[in-house]
């Protein structure tokens, strides 16, 4: 099967107060501090390449410019993990990972544990377990 082609995604991190101009994808961002870079990143099984500034945190990334709900925003201080993603084969607490970090990587959030049914491997359990105590009843 091919592999589809990358998908490039231009970040700005003044998107979140609203002083943002720039389309999601395409364009030019704006940077605060640093400057751009070019990352690569694989999320999910599919590649995307990012125009960011390298210390934005992953979750924004994640969220803002890749539009993914799984992880989310919680304490901003890696505690709670409700920002959790999985790189390579470790948990990271995405608020506070730097995207510089996990260039590269294979990186995995909620919706990629999803199966081709829609069902995470606890909500196929949950049914299962419905289904079997009312079939019991």
């Amino acid at each position: 099967m091919p592999v589809p082609p990358p998908v490039r995604v231009v970040s700005c991190l003044r998107r979140r107060s609203g002083l943002c101009e720039t389309p999601r994808i395409g364009g030019f961002g704006f940077a605060i501090g640093g400057g751009m870079a070019t990352i690569a990143l694989r999320v999910n099984g599919r590649a995307y390449t990012v125009d960011v500034d390298p210390t934005t945190p992953l979750l924004y990334v994640l969220s803002d410019d890749l539009a993914l709900r799984g992880p989310k925003f919680g304490c901003g201080l890696g505690q709670c993990g409700a920002c959790t993603a999985i790189v390579g084969s470790r948990a990271v607490r995405s608020c506070v990972t730097p995207v510089s970090t996990v260039s590269n990587a294979e990186i995995t959030t909620l919706e990629g544990l999803a199966r081709p049914n829609g069902l995470t491997p606890f909500s196929a359990r949950s049914s299962t377990n419905r289904l079997l105590s009312a079939a019991s009843a």
